[in-house]
């Protein structure tokens, strides 16, 4: 929720970094989402969302740094037929717009394999949006 005070976040961090006893991290999207390195962490679980899809996937290449030696797995819990559930599948076809107009490949949220930059495993394809003559 960000209620961490800032001058203690580098510490907290840097315990969850080196120290193999410490094992969970429990952040908030907005608090963690640029200017953390997290490669101490292999799992994920996001159990916010977060309108902007940036901010999401932000938020997930904490752990997908350099340094980075592990495969990743990043998990979403939204549970079926709620209103989270909706919110995600917008969130996802926004984050499909963006990055198919600006890169030329449409890529959702947590779309990224373990190990693997952010592709769907059918990506490498041109975006499907119709060319207007």
């Amino acid at each position: 929720d960000g209620s961490t005070p800032q001058e203690v976040r580098p510490e907290l961090v840097q315990r969850f970094q080196s120290q193999e006893s410490v094992r969970v991290a429990v952040l908030s999207i907005m608090a963690c989402g640029q200017g953390l390195t997290l490669t101490a962490a292999s799992h994920v679980v996001f159990a916010e969302l977060y309108w902007v899809p940036g901010q999401l996937l932000q938020a997930e290449d904490r752990v997908h740094r350099i340094g980075q030696k592990n495969p990743c797995l990043i998990q979403y819990l939204i549970a079926p037929k709620t209103m989270d559930d909706r919110i995600f599948g917008m969130i996802d076809r926004k984050a499909c717009v963006v990055t198919g107009i600006l890169d030329g490949v449409e890529q959702g949220i947590g779309a990224r394999a373990p190990g693997e930059e952010r592709q769907k495993e059918e990506q490498q394809q041109p975006s499907q949006q119709q060319q207007q003559p």
